[in-house]
């Protein structure tokens, strides 16, 4: 005799609270923030990833802040259809607001199309124009960032800096593949100073330029032959100078931006190296003014990209400095310290300005602009 099955049907408003109920049992003797709690709850209930609790980061008053702005009737955009889903969009309507996500629309299509860009691009294009209170929640997708932070206009002349390294040397493709379907036409110089390199490794740069269709210009510097001889923080004065040298050039040449290869991971590693070592929570925003150089811009193109994800099939610079002592290991030895404490999937949260907070997620990043 064949034993019959029997199924229970389970509502999902059960589901969902036998689920909280579990991860209130795990959480133990965890406390958060009341605000905060029912957030990082929700993140484990969707992902089954018990790491939030250690590692979702939130900036002073930003729950305060985006509940505010649903209050007023916000406008949540994405433009991810997974984000979408998962906003409650019967809670928003309650208070006037919607969510929006654009990415299927056909305009979109045919905008992206017609000017050579990205359907994030066009859809956060479109999502500028909406009236009222806009908060954009934006999945991992680097064009909406650049669109957003307008980081490249039209008739910008860039000067890609080159260090030899691999990230810069991604970066210098990754503009010129921009450059070729961007509907803001610019203009790139591949810029490549030469502060004391010993001959070798200038021309490992040369022979990698070549070999990858990268047009390099390399101007001299004495950098190596000064920090040489200082014995306290030598890294400091040749970045400062390294900067100096660079924006110089960069206008000598009819620049206006120069580019920089850092990303995601340069953003943790240097803003946690300035607690640990400098006492100061500084971020590195995605575009900085230069006070020295009026006229000037610095920008980083590859801010939301995770090192991990950036593999190179050249061999490049390591490390050139003829002043690398214990200063020079500082950022390995952070890095290094974050896989040891588990931290290299820490979510940081930058404030780049009053107006635009970084949450930096294992999962995703997410950015939260409020207008």
């Amino acid at each position: 005799m064949e034993e019959k099955i029997k199924l229970q049907e389970v509502l999902p408003a059960d589901i969902e609270k036998r689920s909280f109920e579990i991860i209130s049992r795990e959480m133990g003797d965890v406390k958060l923030d009341p605000l905060e709690e029912p957030i990082v709850k929700r993140a484990i209930h969707t992902s089954a990833d018990f790491d939030y609790l250690e590692n979702l980061v939130f900036s002073p008053g930003a729950v305060e802040t985006a509940m505010e702005a649903i209050l007023q009737g916000v406008t949540i955009v994405t433009d991810t259809n997974m984000a979408w889903s998962g906003i409650n969009k019967r809670a928003l309507e309650r208070f006037g607001g919607k969510v929006c996500c654009f990415m299927a629309d056909e305009d979109v299509r045919e905008a992206a199309k017609k000017d050579g860009t990205t359907r994030a691009a066009a859809s956060m294009k479109k999502a500028a124009s909406l009236p009222g209170p806009l908060i954009f929640a934006i999945g991992n997708a680097p064009t909406a960032l650049v669109t957003l932070y307008e980081l490249i206009q039209e008739g910008d002349r860039i000067a890609v800096c080159i260090s030899g390294g691999k990230d810069s040397v991604i970066l210098a493709k990754l503009m010129q593949e921009l450059q070729r379907h961007t509907s803001q036409p610019f203009e790139l110089v591949f810029m490549v100073m030469d502060p004391g390199y010993k001959p070798e490794n200038r021309k490992l740069i040369e022979d990698n330029a070549a070999l990858l269709g990268i047009p390099i210009t390399i101007f001299d510097s004495d950098i190596f032959d000064v920090t040489v001889s200082v014995e306290k923080n030598p890294c400091y004065l040749c970045a400062r100078m390294r900067r100096g040298f660079l924006y110089a050039k960069a206008q000598e040449l009819g620049c206006n931006k120069i580019a920089l290869g850092h990303h995601f991971s340069d953003v943790i590693e240097t803003t946690v190296m300035g607690l640990f070592y400098g006492g100061q929570l500084q971020a590195m925003p995605p575009k900085l003014r230069s006070k020295n150089f009026p006229g000037m811009e610095l920008i980083r193109p590859l801010y939301v990209l995770h090192v991990l994800k950036l593999n190179f099939c050249v061999p490049v610079l390591w490390s050139s400095c003829y002043s690398c002592t214990m200063f020079c290991l500082i950022r390995p030895r952070m890095r290094l310290h974050f896989l040891d404490r588990k931290l290299c999937t820490l979510e940081y949260v930058c404030n780049i300005s009053s107006r635009v907070s970084l949450h930096l997620c294992k999962k995703c990043i997410w950015y939260i602009y409020f207008l």
